[in-house]
């Protein structure tokens, strides 16, 4: 979760955040073989309960960097999860030490800076990727799905594959799978959309965008429906057929010199 988003609670987590991350998860399990403890820069971490599940279910040591981190922050961060698997870096140059990962994931990160590319770029140049190192993006999908929600997030931008792959191709990055997941939440991403045209959410209303405090039902029951949604969008990708979702992804590999 984003740390403008963030109230450090992890009891309470939005089923979108759990299905985006048992997704991303079983993506690195996809591809990444190893037995040994594996390598994650997770790039703009937030309140790092996605890094942390990282750690647990993957058997790895995670590498949390985000410019949004204070002492204070980290300090919360560090008490919340007690875990010594994470460590958390303000700055891209903090990171130690300078070896390749295994994997660099950037989740929901991307749209929120003014030159992708560049950022994608200080990353790749930074020595943390190699040859064998996956690069994990994700995404919000559709420009036309761009409302007052994201401009209080900062987003600067929504994607589709195209131009997610023209990104890429920019950083020397070759998508070696993808697609979009959570067809289901267009319909009401689409009616929201049309809502907040009709009435502006206010700034006051950001610190609010991150809180969830339904039934643990009521979020099993969402979560399954999006994770039953994304092995749909699976079946149909096996058949090269992209169905369109909320949310657009990328698995990368430097492409070969």
């Amino acid at each position: 979760m984003d740390l403008v988003e963030s109230n450090f609670n992890i009891t309470q987590r939005h089923p979108w955040e759990l299905s985006r991350s048992s997704i991303v998860t079983e993506l690195i399990q996809r591809f990444v073989k190893s037995d040994r403890k594996k390598q994650i820069l997770d790039v703009g971490s937030g309140d790092a309960y996605v890094a942390d599940g990282f750690t647990r279910a993957l058997n790895a040591e995670c590498k949390c960097l985000d410019i949004g981190y204070t002492s204070d922050s980290m300090q919360k961060i560090g008490a919340l999860y007690n875990n010594p698997d994470l460590s958390l870096y303000e700055a891209l140059s903090q990171v130690s030490p300078k070896k390749e990962m295994d994997v660099v994931t950037l989740l929901d990160v991307i749209e929120h800076v003014p030159d992708d590319a560049a950022l994608i770029n200080e990353i790749i140049s930074s020595g943390l990727v190699g040859k064998e190192t996956y690069v994990l993006i994700t995404v919000p999908a559709y420009q036309s799905l761009f409302s007052h929600h994201d401009a209080l997030l900062k987003h600067y931008r929504r994607y589709d594959m195209k131009l997610l792959r023209n990104t890429t191709d920019k950083c020397g990055l070759e998508i070696i799978y993808g697609g979009y997941f959570f067809m289901s939440l267009i319909p009401p991403r689409l009616l929201q959309v049309i809502k907040e045209k009709l009435s502006p959410k206010s700034e006051e209303e950001l610190q609010h965008l991150g809180n969830w405090e339904k039934s643990e039902w009521l979020t099993k029951t969402i979560q399954t429906i999006l994770l039953t949604d994304y092995k749909i969008g699976e079946l149909f990708r096996k058949l090269r057929i992209h169905i369109p979702g909320l949310s657009c992804f990328a698995v990368c590999k430097l492409k070969p010199t």
